[in-house]
């Protein structure tokens, strides 16, 4: 009884240990991370296919990195993204309707902000862009197909036509 009750004092004082390491473990993170200098990125999105109809801005969303960090657009289309540490960024817009370019964002560690559109084919290839940035929409989104219309000449190139049309020929010789 005597062993049992020591070996219960001693899991005890070692889960008091091990969450006492945690919480100083994490003031200390806490810590490291306000000591970092943190940065804004702004820009504006401005779509000339929906015309006159603000109605998109509800819809659109900015993301950096794939989602590490969000932004909601404003009335005007414009943005903000605080609490950026320096480092590469790509920055999309995504919308149900629109499809937009991705863009890399540079923040150097003195504050200095750089842009350039992301080219995944051709990475060498750089095409810089202004800051704040201002992106637009490439085209809108086609969920479906348009179907491929019948033509005439489908018809006459089907291999089963061709083949009729060569057995009634062989019949007439």
């Amino acid at each position: 009884m005597d062993d049992v009750l020591k070996s219960v004092g001693f899991c005890a004082v070692y889960v008091l240990l091990m969450s006492l390491s945690c919480v100083l473990c994490d003031s200390l993170e806490v810590e490291e991370k306000e000591s970092i200098d943190r940065f804004k990125l702004e820009g504006k999105i401005d779509l000339f296919l929906a015309g006159k109809n603000k109605d998109w801005v509800v819809h659109a969303r900015v993301f950096v990195d794939g989602g590490d960090y969000v932004g909601l657009l404003k009335s005007d289309g414009s943005f903000v993204i605080s609490g950026l540490p320096s480092g590469s960024y790509v920055v999309e817009v995504s919308h149900p309707a629109f499809i937009f370019d991705a863009v890399r964002v540079d923040i150097t560690s003195k504050g200095k902000i750089r842009a350039r559109k992301v080219n995944y084919l051709q990475p060498n290839q750089v095409k810089s862009q202004t800051y704040p940035l201002f992106i637009q929409e490439r085209q809108k989104t086609k969920y479906f197909q348009d179907r491929e219309q019948w033509k005439v000449i489908d018809f006459l190139f089907n291999p089963m036509v061709k083949l009729n049309v060569v057995e009634s020929n062989r019949l007439l010789i």
